[in-house]
Parts: C-alpha cells; sequence; structure tokens
C-alpha cells in the first residue's frame, strides 16, 4: 500500500510516543531484574576440624565473623541479643588458619592488659585440616584474656616440628619476656623471647626437665639445664651457676623465693637463698603414711606466691603461705569437686582455672567451702581450629584486681 505524506507523519509520531526499538523495555527490564536479585550469601562459619566430614556445622549470622580471608571468630550466642542477669556471657571461639594474619600481642596496647591472661602451646590448623601446611600445623606460643577474648599471637620463633616441654613456660612479670622449652631432636632447648625486640635468647639445650623461675623485678631469670641451675641476667647476659631450690611452682614476690613441690612449701630469702620456714601439712601423718602417698602429686601456686594447691592420694589441701596455715578438702563426698582440679589459681585463692581449647573457671565463697553457682562458674570452648592447646600458663595476675571473672554476688 503506498503511503501518503499524511500517514507518514503519523507514523512518526506514534514511533516517537513509543520509542524507536526496544531501549525503554530492556531499562524497565534491567530495573525489574535488579529489585527483585537477592543479598549475596554470608560465608559460613564452620568446626574446622570437621572440614572432611560430611557433617560439618555452618555458622552463619552474627555468630559468625570472618577476620580475615582465611581466620574468623565463632560466638557462643547471637551478639544482637541482650544479656539477660543470671546468663553467662557471650563468649568467642577462634579458627585460626593463617597464623600471620592474626595480630600478636603488642606491649604498648594497654588495653591488652586490664585482665589476667594466660599463655599456652597451640598448633592452630589441624592434619586433617585442607589448608595445612608445615608451619601452620606447628606449635606457636598464643595468649588471651583470662575471659576468652582477645586473642594473640605471642611467638612462633621455633621449628614447625619442635614438641613443647609440657607447663614448661613463664612469663615475667613485666609482661615483655616469655621463658620456654621445647624439644627438637636431641637437644632440649631453652629460650626466652623478647616482646618488644621480637628476639629470642637461647639459655641452653642440655636434657631433663627445664625449671624457669623469673625474677620479681623481672632483671634475671633462675632456669635447670641438665642437672645444673642457672641464673642469666639479661642487661649483661651473663649466666652463672648457682644453687638454687628450683620446682614448676616456683615464684619470687617480694624479695622471696616460695617453691612448692613434694610435701609442702619452702620459704626463701630471694638474695641469700637462706631458707626462712617451711610449711609441711603432712607431717601429722608421717607415722601412720607412707611417704610416697603423702606427697603431692599435683601442685598449683598463685603468681603473688600466698596460696599453693595440692593433691595426693588422700586428700587436697589449700595451704595460706602467709599465714602458714592450710585448709583440706577430702578427695570423697561432698567435697570430692571442691578444689578437684587446679591448673592456674588466682591471687585471693577463690578461683581456679583448667584448660585453654576449653577453658573453665571456678570461682568459690569467701571460707573456700563451696563453689559459686551461675556466672562462679563458667566454661567455655575457646579454640575452634587446630589440634593440640596445652599449658596454659597464667601472667598479668594482678590486672583487674586479680579477678578471672566478673561476679556481682561474692557469696
Amino acid at each position: 500500500m503506498k503511503l501518503t505524506t499524511l500517514s507518514i507523519t503519523l507514523l512518526s509520531t506514534v514511533m516517537l510516543l513509543t520509542g524507536c526499538g526496544d531501549e525503554s523495555n530492556q531499562a524497565s527490564n534491567v530495573a525489574t531484574t535488579q529489585s527483585v536479585e537477592k543479598e549475596p550469601t554470608q560465608k559460613a562459619c564452620y568446626d574446622v576440624g570437621e572440614t572432611t566430614s560430611l557433617e560439618r556445622k555452618d555458622v552463619t549470622g552474627p555468630r559468625c565473623q570472618w577476620q580475615s580471608e582465611h581466620n574468623f571468630i565463632v560466638y557462643s550466642e547471637d551478639l544482637s541479643k541482650p544479656e539477660y542477669p543470671g546468663t553467662l556471657p557471650v563468649k568467642p571461639g577462634y579458627a585460626v588458619r593463617r597464623a600471620k594474619e592474626w595480630p600478636r600481642e603488642d606491649l604498648s596496647d594497654a588495653s591488652s592488659y586490664d585482665k589476667p591472661r594466660i599463655q599456652f602451646w597451640w598448633n592452630n590448623v589441624s592434619s586433617r585440616d585442607p589448608l595445612v601446611n608445615d608451619y601452620e600445623n606447628g606449635y606457636k606460643i598464643w595468649s588471651v584474656k583470662i575471659d576468652g577474648t582477645d586473642l594473640r599471637l605471642v611467638t612462633d620463633d621455633m621449628p614447625s616440628t619442635a614438641s613443647p616441654q609440657t607447663f614448661m613456660m613463664s612469663r615475667s612479670p613485666n609482661n615483655r619476656y616469655v621463658a620456654y622449652a621445647y624439644s627438637y631432636g636431641e637437644p632440649l632447648i631453652k629460650a626466652i623471647f623478647d616482646l618488644k625486640t621480637q628476639q629470642t635468647i637461647q639459655l641452653g639445650s642440655a636434657r631433663t626437665k627445664p625449671y624457669l623461675v623469673w625474677a620479681d623485678d623481672s632483671s634475671y631469670i633462675y632456669f635447670s639445664d641438665g642437672f645444673k641451675r642457672f641464673k642469666y641476667t639479661l642487661a649483661t647476659g651473663i649466666k652463672e651457676e648457682v644453687d638454687v631450690p628450683l620446682s614448676e611452682n616456683t615464684v619470687i614476690v617480694d624479695g622471696k623465693l616460695i617453691n612448692a613441690a613434694g610435701l609442702g612449701v619452702g620459704v626463701y630469702d630471694a638474695k641469700t637463698l637462706k631458707r626462712l620456714y617451711t610449711i609441711l601439712p603432712e607431717k601429722e601423718f608421717e607415722d601412720s603414711v607412707d611417704i610416697e602417698k603423702r606427697i603431692y602429686r599435683q601442685i598449683a601456686i598463685s603468681p603473688n606466691g600466698k596460696y599453693v594447691w595440692g593433691i595426693n592420694s588422700y586428700r587436697k589441701v589449700l595451704i595460706n603461705v602467709e599465714d602458714k596455715t592450710w585448709l583440706a578438702f577430702s578427695k570423697e563426698g561432698d567435697e570430692k569437686k571442691v578444689y578437684d582440679k587446679v591448673v592456674n589459681i588466682s591471687n585471693d585463692g577463690r578461683e581456679t582455672q583448667v584448660g585453654a581449647a576449653i577453658i573453665t573457671i571456678k570461682r568459690y565463697g569467701s571460707d573456700y567451702r563451696y563453689e559459686l553457682t551461675g556466672k562462679g562458674r563458667q566454661s567455655w570452648k575457646v579454640i575452634q581450629s587446630g589440634q593440640n592447646t596445652i599449658t596454659p600458663v597464667l601472667y598479668n595476675a594482678d590486672a583487674n584486681d586479680g579477678r578471672f571473672l566478673e561476679v556481682e554476688n561474692d557469696e
């Protein structure tokens, strides 16, 4: 059909009104698509120990917080929920699969030292983890506040195949130095790591169980190397052989060396090493109980040296070193769980702590005879990755008035 001039004019007008081609329709379709596009799925946190299992449990929402590409924190409860009276505080659990992405302990960060802390050995990636390598699977020294917050890497300055010596680690009173021991093939290395300079000092390498005891002013350390005892002075670097009583539970406080071992406690002048007095709670049984049964097989001492806990074959004792008195607890009946397991003990003797992968803290009443309930007892999983977490050692123990837990009511 032949178009007239009027027809062409009308057709042009319609095209201008509706648009030439599909551009407006395409824009409309894009807008519609954008309006229904879903939010990106949150990357789930999970139990790294179960990464090879078909039953891996993913955690999403506010409980899951990624700190870097490989590391995350899983909280025990939803952080957005209010904390109700009587409920336990929300606790973090850490999965660190790349240690160099995690912050190190920093002496200049005062916020890290407002509470007592524990340091421990941890190989942060297990052999089953797809991201495992020799460095991540090797032991390193870490630290955390006693309430489970503020995880920090202390040092990784040891071979990846090093085997830590259980319970052999000690922090200087000024928090600057950590003394530790590990085996690496034949030698048993004793070393000091300086957090300020990030340098390591090797003290010795002879076999036999090492002891590491700091001066109360952090100026020197007593240590054992083989069957000998030495004093190493940091300012001079001088190492001299000495005759000094040492054990796993020896502290130097206010000019006194307090040594808890065997059957009780010996207190010495820290300079002259003259014995001042001894406390022997089991002496009353020396004629009726064999010495092997009387010896304390497990001992803990508070950082201020005032309280010593010990357990032997038939009872537990809590010794007040200053008053030269003690309380005894049965291992049976109603007192069976009172001071039953102790690794670290607070300066007031009323709080105890065990564990590093799972931290358990107990608080006791003013007469030390009963355990507080509610917030007075807390236990939670701190470590969400890796294979072994061992040797929790208390330091910075005077912070927060020496308190482990925030408890409104002490009774």
